[in-house]
């Protein structure tokens, strides 16, 4: 097995170790706690440098709505949490979408 030596970069003075790309998948991604709770928090993640330049979060919901939409529920919901701190630009780079459907709903 080939073992490689991770990368590191420095974000507010401390050495971290950058992470390999990877999907956060949030299942009930249209919920309360999403909007209030997860998407503020892993915004201030990204916009810090602390996760990964490859990573994306795929939304799982059974509410019926398209990327876009969702998109700017979560853009509405980041920017009421963090005024102070919200970027659109960072927003704007293209790191979340939304699977909805009735595939998952119980018959």
């Amino acid at each position: 097995m080939e073992t490689t030596t991770p990368l590191y970069r420095t974000v507010n003075s401390c050495q971290i170790e950058i992470a390999k790309p990877c999907c956060l998948v949030i299942f009930g991604a249209s919920g309360d706690l999403t909007r209030r709770k997860l998407l503020p928090a892993l915004y201030h993640l990204f916009a810090s440098g602390m996760l990964p330049e490859k990573f994306f979060i795929l939304g799982k919901s059974r509410s019926d709505m398209d990327t876009e939409r969702f998109r700017e529920i979560m853009r509405s919901a980041v920017k009421e949490a963090l005024s102070a701190t919200f970027d659109q630009k960072t927003w704007e780079v293209t790191w979340i979408r939304n699977d909805s459907g009735k595939s998952c709903a119980p018959q």
